[in-house]
Parts: structure tokens; C-alpha cells; sequence
């Protein structure tokens, strides 16, 4: 006999709308909704030049694009990332990590996904 696995999502209700009598949880299909991601920046000693790391994290579908900018201009010839990682759960991660000299000003990573309704930009403030 084969076993066909279920998962259980939370479902999220936004501050206006009222929970159901009956649960908080929904059955879902792990693709049912796209999972937004949440976004942080750290700076990595390192003894050549500090680095930036930019962690995306906890997002579905696997699709997200992530860029470094200077002012307008985009960054792309001093950066590493990691391939999209699948933590096993459904979710995602993605690591990108800038090799930059830190000059004075803003270093903001802009991460486009499919579950945000516009770009989330996370910048590093170097002073």
C-alpha cells in the first residue's frame, strides 16, 4: 500500500479579517501559496577586505532574483552566491555575499519574488 503524505501550512489572515470557529491550520499542498522571504545583511570580517553577506531565507517557490547596488549602479562583478538551497521543508534559502571595500554610503541588496507585491530592499549603511 503507498502512503500519500500531508502537510500542514498555517494559514495566514491579515489583522481584519476573524479566525475560523474550527481551525487556524489549513491542509495545503506544499505549492498552494508563495511563502515571502525574509531578508538580512551582516558584515563578514575577513583579513583581505570585509564582505557583506546578504541572507535571503524561508521563501517558496525556489524563483528569486537578488541584486547589489551602489547608487543606481548595479554590482555584479564582486559577488558569490550560493546555488537556491531547499531546506527540506519546502522553503528555500539563498546567500549572496558581496566582496566590496566599504566606502561611506549605502549598499542595498534588492530581492525580487514572486510572493512580494513589490521589491524588498534591505541596505547596509557604511560610515
Amino acid at each position: 500500500a503507498s502512503v500519500r503524505k500531508l502537510y500542514l501550512r498555517p494559514k495566514l489572515y491579515s489583522a481584519s479579517q476573524s479566525l475560523p470557529v474550527h481551525s487556524q491550520m489549513s491542509l495545503l499542498s506544499p505549492s498552494a501559496f508563495p511563502v515571502p522571504p525574509s531578508v538580512s545583511i551582516s558584515l563578514v570580517p575577513s583579513s583581505s577586505q570585509p564582505c557583506l553577506l546578504c541572507s535571503v531565507m524561508d521563501f517558496y517557490p525556489a524563483r528569486v532574483q537578488l541584486r547589489w547596488f551602489q547608487g543606481q549602479q548595479e554590482l555584479s562583478g564582486r559577488v558569490v552566491a550560493t546555488d537556491v538551497i531547499q531546506n527540506g521543508d519546502w522553503i528555500y534559502q539563498l546567500l549572496v555575499l558581496l566582496e566590496t571595500p566599504l566606502v561611506w554610503g549605502h549598499l542595498p541588496c534588492q530581492v525580487e519574488h514572486v510572493s512580494l507585491e513589490q521589491m524588498s530592499v534591505r541596505g547596509f549603511w557604511v560610515s
